[in-house]
């Protein structure tokens, strides 16, 4: 989900009430919500092909880091 007041994604888990499972972006982000949204199909890929979510979260928000600093 794309929070636009935040510029922030949020990651869902498919199952045990659909809950968030992580988050990535922020006010400081400078990247768009497209590009945003490019890192959020790449994280759920990821989920899908067995990666856990907390080793996702870790790629996903170091790779939008490295883009911003």
């Amino acid at each position: 989900m794309y929070y636009k007041n935040n510029n922030l994604i949020g990651v869902r888990r498919k199952f045990d009430g659909k809950e968030q499972a992580f988050s990535f972006g922020g006010r400081k982000c400078v990247l768009s919500e497209e590009q945003l949204r490019e890192y959020g199909d790449q994280a759920l890929e990821k989920l899908d092909s067995g990666i856990t979510e907390a080793d996702v979260a870790e790629i996903i928000k170091s790779a939008v880091a490295a883009l911003v600093a």
